[in-house]
């Protein structure tokens, strides 16, 4: 597969089937205790923080090179992912190639608008779209 570089903010965003697998496994506020499945609803400042994580690969039994924020359809600027972190479940089910398939995403609140939004997270394929994770969590910023 070719390298993929950053994506543009016009990239256009692609769900379904796009044969790349992924998951957003939990947010976590930065402070609260307990980590939120996807699925769920966080109440959260703009004075606080979120660590994202899941797992990805690029659809050829390959960990993802790179993961980014969606905020409501749109491709979010300003978040940095750490990536090729350990995930044993993964490697125990789709093979131990995607033992390296774990991410984890720090991003600042006060990126995000007030009011409730849609946080996804996706990849960019090589045709520069990016390609939406399962996963998603809603976020009410104050």
């Amino acid at each position: 597969m070719a390298a993929v570089g950053r994506p543009s903010a016009a990239a256009q965003i692609v769900r379904g089937d796009h044969g790349y697998v992924g998951y957003v496994d939990s947010v976590l506020v930065i402070g609260s205790k307990k980590p939120l499945r996807a699925g769920s609803t966080a109440n959260v400042r703009q004075s606080q923080a979120l660590l994202v994580s899941g797992w990805a690969t690029n659809g050829t039994k390959r960990p993802a090179s790179a993961v980014y924020p969606i905020l409501d359809g749109h491709l979010l600027a300003g978040a940095h992912a750490d990536m090729g972190l350990k995930r044993d479940d993964v490697a125990k089910v789709l093979g131990p190639e995607l033992a390296a398939s774990g991410y984890v995403v720090r991003m600042p609140v006060r990126l995000l608008p007030r009011g409730v939004h849609t946080l996804e997270m996706g990849q960019a394929l090589v045709s520069g779209s990016i390609a939406v994770l399962h996963g998603a969590i809603t976020l009410v910023v104050r």
